[in-house]
């Protein structure tokens, strides 16, 4: 009588659980969105904001937003505006510079500027994103493929590395490589307009 009258267990309805909720590594789907342009900029603000120690109410206020909005904003949930973004970084003390390139690719905005410089900063930006990881932690999260000069050259230069390197730096900071790749065509065809006559004989 008493196992006629227990509940079914209710079944539970496919994308009903939070990302808090599930355990395990995320799955394919969730590893594309996390890489994501605007996954990457809402990360990169996220650690802005906890660096800083400014409560996400107090930010808010500052604002002059609901505090839900600002966290919708942390999430990646909600776009966040090239204003909020400047809000953000200027109440958090955060370098509006290194997020630029993050939300122009998240907003589909065209670059400007110098070609390479971009592709170090978005790089750089990456980097931040994913948690300001050490060169060792990067290497090693590419197997050793790449050399630490390939990397330093990457973020900073001079020039830009072949395209198999930047690919690898890029998985490796948890960006696309979609996105990445016109951003180095871009620099690459830069630098060979930019050399001079006796470079080609």
């Amino acid at each position: 009588m008493r196992l006629a009258s227990r509940p079914r267990p209710r079944r539970e309805l496919p994308g009903s659980r939070t990302p808090e909720d599930t355990s395990g590594p995320p799955g394919p789907k969730n590893r594309l969105r996390l890489r994501e342009p605007g996954q990457r900029l809402a990360c990169a603000l996220t650690l802005m904001r906890a660096q800083s120690r400014v409560s996400q109410r107090a930010l808010a206020g500052r604002m002059r937003i609901d505090p839900s909005y600002v966290s919708r904003i942390l999430s990646g949930e909600r776009d966040a505006s090239w204003q909020h973004v400047l809000a953000i970084c200027d109440l958090c003390n955060g370098d509006s510079a290194l997020m630029k390139p993050l939300w122009e690719m998240a907003a589909n905005v065209q670059p400007t500027g110098d070609p390479t410089r971009y592709l170090h900063t978005f790089l750089q930006a990456l980097r931040y994103a994913a948690g300001s990881l050490s060169t060792e932690t990067i290497l090693a999260s590419t197997h050793n493929t790449i050399a630490a000069s390939d990397l330093r050259q990457a973020l900073e230069g001079p020039g830009t590395p072949t395209w198999l390197v930047v690919r690898t730096i890029t998985n490796a900071l948890w960006g696309l490589s979609d996105i990445t790749l016109p951003l180095w065509r871009r620099a690459t065809a830069c630098q060979e307009t930019s050399l001079p006559a006796e470079a080609f004989g």
